[in-house]
């Protein structure tokens, strides 16, 4: 019995392409279930003219019986876009292509949804390039392990008597070829995060605002953040461009704040000293069981820099939070919470492109050393790392003298006025 699966293809004024997709399936024993058409409203006319109209008669139902082994006619559910109430004529314009796409995104997804569902093919033979564009896009994002993306190339009889819309169509000669186009299926390695984010609006404006702190022209060059104090304690932390630009903004709780300040200053510390990352544990030995005289992640300033984050944002009152940070595993328990989903880097009210910037790695690194000599120089150690060493500056709260600031980082300058910041772009120096 032929094996069932979807059809998804995208048709332009040449209906052939549907026909010759249908037809090069069914020579590896597939016959599709329904077909789903992607096009505008003159691709539409024209699937009319030249396959559906006749009834019983109509070209596609020969195809479907006579070639893919059909009772019937298998069932076409024709997707044209709508562009101001009207049906899409042809993609011309930018607001023409994105209407496109959220079509195609959309019934992508929809039919992808259920890991038991049919295998969906789809098709981008037909069509203006920009509709095989959005469809290959939409399978690498949607598609399953089950899922496949062709395109069929027709050599037609350079003398025809009349067009030939599958091998053996009146006679005609007609020669196919089909490719299974490799597909970057990403569908796997999406974090759930990004699937919350996108939720049901699986359409093209939707997954270009979720990915909007990704898809930047320009490249983040500075961090500025701006203390803040009293309830609800958020303060903000922005990513800059060059010239000044905001690229990303999000609120930080003076937690976060803390841990990327700290792990900022140690890291440019680790830098200065011997060129590598911030020291963590030896490979090999499990955090807060490593030797006694392994080094320690946190040095011995890192709770009075911790503290000046919570007295700068007002905190006075929280003794849950002054909590000494003496051991690997003290620190490796900030981070974690600092990546947390739920209220840490990686919520969903932090923009992608900060979360990818700010947050720290474990990695593993090269033998630590330090101006007066190799730090335990037969053993290698985990380092916390950052994706990319970028300035930061640190605005006052309002109404802060900067000056006045205790202010115990040893590597990130003291806090500037916000006047100042402005003025500067809230570049580093």
């Amino acid at each position: 019995m032929p094996e069932s699966y979807v059809l998804v293809a995208a048709v332009g004024l040449a209906p052939a392409s549907l026909t010759e997709a249908a037809w090069s399936l069914r020579q590896e024993g597939f016959t599709p279930a329904v077909v789903h058409v992607l096009t505008t409203a003159q691709g539409w006319r024209q699937l009319e003219t030249e396959l559906f109209r006749g009834g019983v008669s109509s070209r596609w139902r020969r195809l479907c019986t006579e070639v893919l082994g059909r009772a019937g006619a298998v069932p076409v559910e024709v997707h044209v876009p709508d562009v101001d109430g009207e049906p899409l004529e042809d993609l011309r314009s930018r607001d023409d292509d994105l209407a496109f796409g959220e079509v195609a995104y959309a019934l992508v997804r929809r039919l992808t949804d259920e890991a038991d569902d049919l295998p969906v093919v789809g098709s981008i033979a037909g069509g203006r390039r920009t509709m095989g564009a959005h469809l290959m896009a939409a399978f690498s994002l949607c598609a399953r392990p089950q899922d496949r993306l062709i395109h069929v190339l027709a050599t037609p009889d350079p003398q025809p008597i009349a067009p030939a819309y599958w091998p053996g169509d009146g006679g005609e000669p007609l020669v196919l070829d089909r490719v299974d186009v490799p597909l970057p299926r990403v569908r796997a390695v999406l974090e759930a995060q990004f699937l919350e984010r996108v939720g049901d609006r699986y359409d093209l404006p939707s997954l270009l605002d979720v990915l909007g702190g990704y898809n930047v022209s320009e490249v983040p060059v500075a961090v500025r953040v701006e203390l803040s104090r009293g309830r609800p304690w958020r303060s903000p932390v922005t990513l800059l461009a060059a010239d000044g630009e905001v690229l990303a903004e999000a609120a930080f709780t003076p937690r976060m704040v803390a841990v990327l300040l700290l792990l900022a200053d140690e890291i440019e510390g680790a830098r200065r000293t011997h060129g590598g990352a911030f020291g963590a544990v030896p490979q090999g030995v499990p955090e807060g069981k490593q030797d006694a005289d392994a080094p320690l992640v946190a040095s011995a300033h890192a709770s009075a820099r911790v503290n000046a984050v919570f007295d700068a944002c007002g905190m006075t009152r929280q003794p849950a939070h002054r909590k000494p940070w003496a051991t690997a595993e003290d620190v490796s328990r900030a981070v974690s919470r600092y990546h947390d989903r739920r209220d840490g880097l990686r919520s969903v009210d932090v923009p992608p492109l900060i979360q990818h910037h700010l947050r720290f790695d474990t990695q593993p690194g090269h033998r630590l050393a330090e101006a007066g000599g190799v730090l335990h120089d037969d053993v290698e150690h985990w380092h916390w790392a950052t994706r990319r060493h970028l300035p930061i500056t640190v605005v006052a709260p309002p109404g802060v003298d900067p000056d006045r600031m205790d202010w115990p980082f040893r590597h990130l300058r003291r806090p500037v006025r916000a006047a100042d910041a402005d003025r500067s772009g809230g570049r580093g120096r």
